[in-house]
């Protein structure tokens, strides 16, 4: 998470350097045009602007050194000792007063500074592709590990339903809620470090998070406290949270994917297979959405009998359509194959 934290400063960073040598340029180019304006105390100005310019574009690169893997910001000290040239002899011009000898060299740094704004633009731009790998991939093992996490909820959820606080595996298994715990604060983790880089990463996803952690901390409290319905209830709700969390993070990698098809470089290692794997899901899960539906529809045409049974009966068939789904979605993600992810769990 650090090294991403810091990946993302250094990005943002090049980018402002980016906009102020753009800038930069067009306010030399512009001085130079006009001769009224065309002073000594103007070109100071501009010199110094630059200067801070150089001294940022130092700190730019000792922090982009830092990185494990540095990135490729664009930084042409050539160009930049060039542009420092140009600047200085145009200065000296306008103070022996001969703006017509400044004039050329103002234009020759405005359009340095501009060559090198676009030189650094250029660079970031083509990183675009192989962060956008390296985002699919860990959030490729975010969603994993996700799914292995609402998985062993469940699990212990359905186990507590049985426990009476006296159990001999009681503690035991309150040391596993504790655990899991600390498993979806690794994923929290992980997911704050992209939320940096990805605007994609919005409030559905902050609320879910929130709502898993809040429930994770009430069931430990409460099963403590002897309380196993209300434990049990607040694990059923991290286990609902978890799931919708995963379907929102299966969107954006699907959104992911397909930005890295745009690019040209999102062809699928793993290729062939790739279609029929995803096309069984929809259609296993539109069987399962069948066989619930009639389900639920036969249970209605058997006359009046008890509603809260009937009720329990379609939530037991539900639960079953989701876990099915979710083992579905578990075989799928370990394949690796995320190209489109279209089906929704619930």
């Amino acid at each position: 998470m650090i090294e991403l934290t810091k990946k993302y400063y250094v990005q943002k960073k090049a980018e402002q350097l980016k906009e102020k040598l753009d800038k930069l340029s067009d306010k030399q180019e512009n001085l130079s045009n006009k001769d009224k304006e065309n002073s000594v105390e103007n070109q100071d100005e501009i010199n110094k602007e630059f200067d801070k310019v150089q001294e940022e574009l130092k700190d730019l690169e000792k922090e982009n050194k830092e990185l494990t893997k540095p990135l490729d910001v664009g930084i042409d000290k050539e160009k930049e000792k060039s542009i420092d040239g140009d600047l200085k002899k145009a200065l000296d011009e306008l103070e022996k007063d001969k703006k017509a000898s400044a004039k050329p060299k103002q234009k020759s740094a405005a359009n340095k500074m501009k060559q090198m704004s676009q030189k650094m633009e250029q660079s970031m731009e083509s990183g675009e592709t192989e962060e956008l790998e390296e985002d699919v991939a860990m959030l490729r093992q975010v969603l994993d590990n996700l799914l292995a996490f609402s998985f062993s909820q469940e699990d212990l959820m359905n186990r507590f339903k049985g426990f009476q606080m006296s159990s001999p595996a009681f503690n035991k298994n309150l040391k596993i809620q504790q655990d899991l715990k600390i498993q979806f604060k690794h994923i929290d983790d992980s997911l704050f470090a992209m939320s940096l880089r990805n605007p994609k990463f919005g409030e559905n996803i902050t609320k879910e998070i929130g709502s898993t952690q809040y429930n994770l901390e009430k069931s430990l409290e409460t099963l403590a406290d002897a309380q196993i319905a209300k434990g049990v209830s607040h694990q059923q709700y991290v286990v609902s949270s978890a799931n919708k969390l995963a379907n929102s993070l299966a969107d954006i990698l699907n959104n992911m994917q397909m930005s890295m098809s745009s690019m040209g470089s999102g062809k699928s290692k793993s290729g062939e297979g790739k279609e029929m794997q995803l096309s069984d899901i929809i259609k296993k899960q539109e069987g399962l959405a069948k066989k619930m539906q009639d389900g639920i529809e036969k249970g209605q045409k058997g006359g009046k009998g008890d509603e809260k049974g009937k009720g329990e009966k379609a939530e037991v068939l539900r639960e079953k359509m989701a876990k099915e789904i979710r083992k579905l979605l578990w075989k799928y993600t370990r394949s690796k194959n995320y190209c489109e992810m279209l089906y929704k769990m619930n």
